[in-house]
C-alpha cells in the first residue's frame, strides 16, 4: 500500500511537472493556462515559458511582461479567447465599435467632396492645360497654384482700388457741388437745364432742375442731402405745398414715366424760386 501511495505521489508529481516544464503548446491548452492563470500564480509561471504554440513561435514572456493588475487581466482574457493565439482568426470589433467607426468614417472630413457642378468643367479644363506647365516648373503643381493665387489677388487688389478711387472721386463731386463754394456747380446745372429745355430734352431739363433745387436747399440747411433721401422724407422736412407741387410733377415724369411737356419744366422752374424764397435762400 505505502509503495502504490508513493508511486501514485510520485506520478501526481510528474504530472504536474510536466507543463510547468513544457515550452510547447496547443491552442487548447494555452486557453486553458489563460483562465486558469488568473486565479493561480503557478499556471501564470507556465503561460510565460511557453514559447510555441502548435508548432508557430510565440514568446508569451515577451506579451505578459511588465503586466499586472487591470492589464495583466485583460490580457489573459485575449489569450483565454483565441485573440492572440497565432494562427487564430482575427476576431472582428465589436458591433458597437464597428457602429461607432462606421458613424467616424461617415462624416464629410473623412469622404471626399466633389467640385461644384457649375465650375467643374472650367476646372477640369484649366487643370487639363496647366498639368503640362506644372511638369515642367520646379516645384509641380503647387508653385503653378501658388502663382496663380498671387496673380488673382493682385488682380483683386487692382479691382478694388480702381473701385475705391472711383467711389471717392464721386463723393468728393458731390462735396462740392454741397459746399458754400458749389455756386459754379449749381449755375452749370441750371444752365444745362436750360440747354436741354431748348433741345427738347424735357424730362432731363426737369432732373437737372430737381437736382440743383434739392442742392440749395441744402446750401441752406432746410435739408440734409444724401445719396438715400427720397422725395417723401423731403416733403416731410419741408412741408410746403409748393415743394409738393414741384415733386408731383417730377415723380410723374420721372417715375411714372409720363411724357413730360414744356409747359412741365416751366411750372418746375417757377415752382423752385418759390419753394426757395421759403427757406431763405435763392
Amino acid at each position: 500500500m505505502r509503495l502504490r501511495l508513493g508511486a501514485a505521489a510520485a506520478l501526481a508529481a510528474l504530472a504536474a511537472a510536466a507543463p510547468a516544464a513544457a515550452q510547447e503548446v496547443t491552442r487548447a491548452e494555452l486557453r486553458d493556462l489563460a483562465v486558469r492563470a488568473e486565479a493561480d500564480p503557478a499556471a501564470l509561471e507556465e503561460l510565460r515559458r511557453v514559447e510555441r504554440v502548435d508548432g508557430a513561435p510565440a514568446n508569451l514572456e515577451r506579451a505578459l511582461a511588465g503586466a499586472e493588475g487591470d492589464v495583466l487581466e485583460r490580457r489573459l482574457d485575449t489569450l483565454a479567447d483565441g485573440l492572440g493565439v497565432p494562427g487564430a482568426p482575427a476576431a472582428g470589433p465589436p458591433p458597437r465599435a464597428q457602429e461607432d467607426a462606421n458613424a467616424i468614417l461617415s462624416e464629410r472630413r473623412f469622404r471626399g467632396t466633389d467640385v461644384p457642378r457649375p465650375f467643374r468643367r472650367p476646372l477640369e479644363w484649366l487643370g487639363d492645360r496647366l498639368q503640362p506647365i506644372a511638369d515642367a516648373v520646379p516645384g509641380g503643381p503647387i508653385a503653378i497654384w501658388v502663382i496663380l493665387g498671387v496673380i488673382v489677388i493682385a488682380l483683386a487688389a487692382l479691382v478694388a482700388g480702381r473701385t475705391a478711387r472711383r467711389r471717392s472721386a464721386d463723393a468728393v463731386e458731390r462735396g462740392r457741388a454741397a459746399t458754400s463754394g458749389g455756386e459754379v456747380d449749381l449755375r452749370r446745372l441750371e444752365e444745362e437745364a436750360a440747354e436741354a429745355e431748348r433741345r427738347g430734352d424735357f424730362e432731363r431739363a426737369l432732373r437737372l432742375l430737381f437736382r440743383a433745387g434739392l442742392l440749395r436747399l441744402d446750401r441752406a440747411r432746410a435739408i440734409v442731402l444724401r445719396d438715400s433721401l427720397t422725395t417723401g422724407q423731403v416733403r416731410r422736412q419741408l412741408r410746403s405745398t409748393e415743394f409738393d407741387g414741384v415733386a408731383r410733377v417730377f415723380d410723374e415724369v420721372t417715375y411714372g414715366r409720363r411724357p413730360p411737356e414744356p409747359s412741365d419744366v416751366e411750372t418746375s422752374r417757377s415752382g423752385w424760386r418759390r419753394v426757395l424764397e421759403e427757406a431763405g435762400t435763392r
